[in-house]
């Protein structure tokens, strides 16, 4: 099932299904610049990772920072979550600045299973979309088979728990970081769909919005296969 969820995401690769939950997932989020108009010209340089960087409550810390372009860049995590290095995605708005004294909106774009934190960048058009809003679009990993929940490992807990990573860890880096709001939107492709939701219906108020594509939502439906 997540390996088709996956397919069918590439075959949405023209982004009509992205485009066409952009204004859901962000509304209220103001127009961005004009067509055409250029970043500020410190936005065109690398920045630097500030030396006191903050940490998550649990002790989760961006351990390596790399700009791939102006408005797109690559974090390393430390995370006690999942119990090895995690990679996040992240795309910032045009104006976007570490020292500014304002925040801005969110949308965490979760990926399907057998793919990575890249999914959303290869395989639709969600990165052209999001430099035409004022939000920062924040790409995390999910696993092979993360299953959007901190397993249960057959009563014996511990890590995996991609569920506290995804709300807990990741937004508070942000937050601390990187001038993320908490007006937050939730959008995934199959088990990333499902964990979307899933997330916002076991953490009421933390998503404005919540978009699930090709997600497997309902378990006892007839047509879906036992596993």
């Amino acid at each position: 099932m997540m390996r088709r969820g996956s397919r069918l995401k590439r075959r949405l690769a023209g982004g009509s299904i992205v485009l066409a939950a952009a204004p859901l997932v962000l509304s209220g989020v103001p127009a961005a610049e004009a067509a055409g108009s250029a970043p500020r010209a410190s936005a065109t340089k690398p920045r630097p990772v500030p030396q006191a960087r903050a940490r998550a409550n649990d002790g989760a810390a961006i351990t390596k920072e790399k700009w791939i372009d102006a408005r797109t860049v690559d974090l390393t995590v430390s995370t006690p979550a999942i119990g090895s290095p995690q990679m996040i995605r992240v795309l910032v708005p045009p104006g976007w600045s570490r020292e500014a004294a304002r925040t801005w909106p969110v949308v965490y774009a979760y990926q399907g299973g057998n793919d990575d934190y890249l999914s959303w960048v290869k395989g639709s058009q969600l990165a052209a979309l999001a430099k035409k809003w004022k939000a920062l679009v924040v790409m995390p990993s999910g696993g092979k088979n993360g299953g959007f929940s901190d397993w249960w490992n057959y009563g014996k807990g511990g890590t995996p728990k991609w569920e506290t990573f995804h709300t807990s860890e990741v937004p508070q880096l942000m937050e601390r970081n990187y001038r993320a709001g908490t007006k937050r939107a939730a959008l995934g492709v199959s088990s990333g769909g499902q964990g979307a939701i899933a997330y916002a219906a076991r953490h009421p108020r933390m998503f404005k919005y919540a978009v699930s594509f090709s997600g497997l939502l309902h378990l006892t439906k007839p047509e879906i296969p036992p596993f």
